[in-house]
């Protein structure tokens, strides 16, 4: 996990349900950078985009693309977090004909006391999870 990414995990660690715990894993390419258990377990990967237009199967390596299909595609709770610029969009991995995020949450820091609507971003993981 990168600088700019262990710097997400703290921003949102907070706002996770459950018990949450970053992964390293260097064994296993492609295994994301959180697990997370809330009733169910669950698999956050980070990615941070600095270009104007957000392209999540680009931010990611062929190794993280490879698990992140062999593990949905058994029913595995998979979420890829994107900050962009001020923004975090949460989405969620799933398998149709191939591997497609489906896009859930985009939230800003609208500069309203500069806080994100993390009581939001907390119940869209919830209610996902415990489906």
């Amino acid at each position: 996990m990168n600088n700019t990414e262990k710097k997400l995990y703290t921003l949102i660690k907070p706002h996770l349900p459950g018990v949450v715990s970053r992964v390293e894993n260097y064994a296993d390419a492609g295994t994301p950078d959180v697990s997370g258990c809330y009733e169910n377990d669950y698999w956050i990967e980070l990615k941070i985009c600095r270009t104007k237009n957000i392209e999540v199967v680009k931010l990611m390596e062929p190794s993280q693309l490879s698990w992140h299909f062999s593990r949905a595609r058994i029913g595995s709770i998979i979420f890829v977090i994107v900050r962009h610029f001020k923004a975090i969009r949460i989405y969620q991995a799933v398998i149709v004909d191939r591997i497609k995020l489906t896009y859930f949450l985009h939230f800003r820091d609208e500069k309203i006391n500069n806080k994100y609507k993390w009581n939001i971003f907390k119940k869209v993981i919830e209610v996902i999870v415990t489906k």
